[in-house]
């Protein structure tokens, strides 16, 4: 991973969190393999151009603490022109037997082929529909907690 990419989040990071990033790009030629490495502390849903590029990434074991990302090739979803690609990422903020938890919120994103690296011009936006919820507790073996959505 590009060791320029930076750790980005909303302000205040808090448990239970969903946070919405987007970064909209131009590009002028298409690539055969573009190889988008993520990371996130706790999960992500990636989507490129409206398609869905990764369900339910990440790796709830303290990605910084194992250095854990997954690779995802995203150059079937790209075109030519105007570009997007958006994550909704969500931070658990406490452990289980079998997550370490990093004990802060973040997302990093290495598109190196393509030039792009999450920085401060993503654009990002607290998830305002969705909430933490207390009942039923969930499982003791990760962290996380209950989410409900309010349309």
């Amino acid at each position: 991973m590009n060791t320029n990419a930076k750790w980005i989040w909303a302000a205040d990071g808090k448990g239970g969190d969903w946070v919405v990033f987007r970064k909209e790009f131009q590009l002028y030629a298409l690539k055969k393999k573009v190889d988008v490495q993520i990371a996130a502390e706790s999960r992500y849903v990636l989507y490129v151009n409206g398609k869905m590029a990764a369900f339910d990434g990440g790796l709830p074991r303290g990605v910084c603490a194992h250095g854990y990302y997954d690779t995802v090739n995203i150059a079937k979803l790209l075109k030519k022109g105007d570009n997007s690609i958006i994550i909704h990422a969500w931070h658990y903020d406490n452990a289980g037997r079998d997550d370490a938890g990093c004990g802060k919120a973040g997302l990093i994103l290495d598109a190196g082929e393509i030039e792009i690296l999450s920085d401060n011009s993503f654009k990002v936006l607290r998830n305002p529909v969705v909430k933490a919820t207390d009942e039923p507790a969930p499982t003791v073996y990760y962290g996380g907690g209950n989410t409900g959505y309010d349309a």
